[in-house]
């Protein structure tokens, strides 16, 4: 009988090893999905200080969502 090897935290954290091809292909997908939107909402103009924050945060938050869907769909 093999034991199976624990997981460190920072493994479990970031996920090192997905369990299945279909998980590696999802999470790819959204994530490219993710950088062309990151891309495109870097693209507009900045429309002073104001417009400058609210890209900033957004920019901010799907790099976030990023993470989360890797966090969430490999729990």
């Amino acid at each position: 009988m093999e034991l199976e090897k624990r997981k460190t935290l920072g493994e479990e954290r970031i996920r090192v090893n997905l369990d299945d091809q279909n998980e590696v292909d999802l999470i790819g997908d959204l994530k490219r999905k993710i950088a062309i939107i990151i891309d495109q909402v870097n693209s507009v103009e900045q429309k002073g200080s104001e417009h400058g924050r609210l890209k900033s945060i957004a920019l901010t938050e799907l790099e976030s969502a990023s993470m989360w869907i890797t966090k969430a769909l490999t729990y």
